[in-house]
């Protein structure tokens, strides 16, 4: 098995990230840090009560060893024996990845105080930026896979499983735009926001994307599902800067649609109200 640690801090990390938008409107969150850290550590680390409970402990230890316990911070996937013999980069991993969780947690919560009044309108102009973003940056990373040849390597676009990889890029990215989008709603507002400086915090969300995706979880996700070595090899600048140009076409496309759409419906509104 993984340190505790290791389980400790990835599920710290999940805490932080999932909590990090609710930082822009609610006070609570900010001031709930410690609180995310404890129960997220805690949470990442229950598969292994069955070290501590008096009872019950060879049936808790059969459920320790299965996939099931992937819903207590991928605790199963963090035991596997590459991850496990590993444990000086398993610790610096997550190590990592706390630190970068508790940046961005930190961030939002600074600039959550500016927001916390502004009214949030979900409207056909959003549902449609989000959808548009997500394509573009679909777009984007599907020509960098193809044109990097990854897609041999993590068997996801190619062969019999190319309609099921298209799938699972398409989620990836509108979960990505999604995201993005309720960042952007939270706090300032598409209107308050050009495509360029859009551009810009969305490039460096595709970084820390590709941070925690192609360096952190893709190597023990190919080695949980596909049963390949764990290595870096598909980490290289071309990934990288793949994932920022994706990442800054999603921030831009979204604030152009979401401000053309949303005018075009204020005009006609307006119109009509005329006509009335």
């Amino acid at each position: 098995m993984a340190y505790a640690i290791v389980h400790f801090l990835v599920g710290a990390s999940i805490f932080l990230l999932l909590a990090a938008p609710l930082t822009l409107r609610f006070e609570s969150v900010q001031d709930s840090a410690l609180v995310l850290v404890t129960v997220g550590g805690i949470w990442g680390l229950v598969p292994d009560i069955h070290h501590l409970t008096p009872v019950f402990q060879e049936p808790l230890y059969a459920l320790h060893g299965t996939p099931l316990v992937d819903l207590f911070a991928f605790h199963y996937m963090l035991d596997l024996d590459p991850v496990r013999d590993r444990p000086r980069l398993a610790i610096f991993v997550s190590l990592a990845l706390f630190c970068l969780s508790v940046a961005v947690f930190t961030a939002t919560s600074r600039m959550g105080s500016q927001y916390e009044n502004r009214r949030v309108t979900v409207d056909t102009g959003v549902v449609t930026a989000i959808l548009a973003a997500a394509l573009v940056s679909m777009t984007v990373l599907g020509v960098v896979f193809l044109s990097g040849g990854y897609l041999n390597s993590i068997g996801l676009l190619t062969g019999s499983n190319a309609l099921r990889g298209w799938l699972l890029l398409a989620g990836a990215t509108t979960a990505g735009a999604a995201g993005f989008s309720l960042l952007v709603e939270l706090g300032p507002g598409a209107d308050a926001l050009s495509p360029g400086r859009a551009g810009v915090i969305g490039a460096l969300l595709g970084v820390v994307a590709w941070l925690f995706g192609v360096v952190m979880a893709l190597p023990i996700f190919l080695l949980r599902f596909f049963g390949t070595d764990l290595s870096l090899v598909h980490v290289d600048a071309f990934t990288l800067v793949g994932f920022a140009v994706a990442g800054g076409a999603l921030g831009s496309t979204y604030i152009v649609v979401a401000r053309r759409v949303s005018d075009g419906s204020t005009r006609q509104q307006d119109q009509f109200s005329l006509q009335r």
